[in-house]
């Protein structure tokens, strides 16, 4: 299945920038404290830290949902017969799939509304925070489609003649 490569491809792309984003954010504190120490603290070096942080988290996103890596209450879907887990299984991740399509709309709207009116944090340096928004936004959208992949798998698993 071709989308099915094609999303491996940026989930795993996704993922290893998700680690080199890590890296910035042991530059950026490190910075930030050899700033403090000498008493010549760099400006915006702990909220660059913070926007690094967001960024590797919604980075990772796609690429643990790909793996399954994803934090699930397993106890109950074992103690209930197989063909009920299947359904259970299959309006979770339908549900999933629906909220996710809204949060994707919401962030959307967000990042063009940041964009449109340049919104900054305040501070003596002000830092624009519509490019983080927008990568949450794409992030967001390569999620909610490997979200969908899992519900079509969902659905053959479902409709599976045993």
């Amino acid at each position: 299945m071709i989308i099915k490569r094609f999303m491996k491809k940026i989930n795993r792309t996704m993922a290893d920038l998700s680690g080199i984003t890590l890296g910035f954010i042991m530059v950026f504190i490190l910075i930030d404290i050899i700033g403090r120490t000498l008493s010549k603290a760099v400006l915006g070096a702990s909220e660059l830290a913070i926007f690094t942080m967001i960024i590797t988290v919604y980075l990772g996103l796609s690429y643990c949902e790909e793996k399954k890596g994803h934090v699930r209450v397993e106890v109950f879907l074992f103690r209930i017969p197989s063909t009920y887990r299947k359904v259970l299984d299959f309006v979770s991740y339908l549900f999933v799939f629906g909220l996710w399509g809204m949060a994707v709309y919401s962030v959307g709207k967000y990042a063009l509304v940041a964009y449109k009116n340049n919104e900054a944090i305040a501070g003596l340096v002000p830092i624009v925070i519509y490019p983080v928004i927008f990568i949450m936004f794409v992030c967001c959208i390569f999620y909610w489609l490997q979200i969908g992949l899992n519900l079509f798998e969902k659905i053959k698993i479902l409709f599976q003649k045993n």
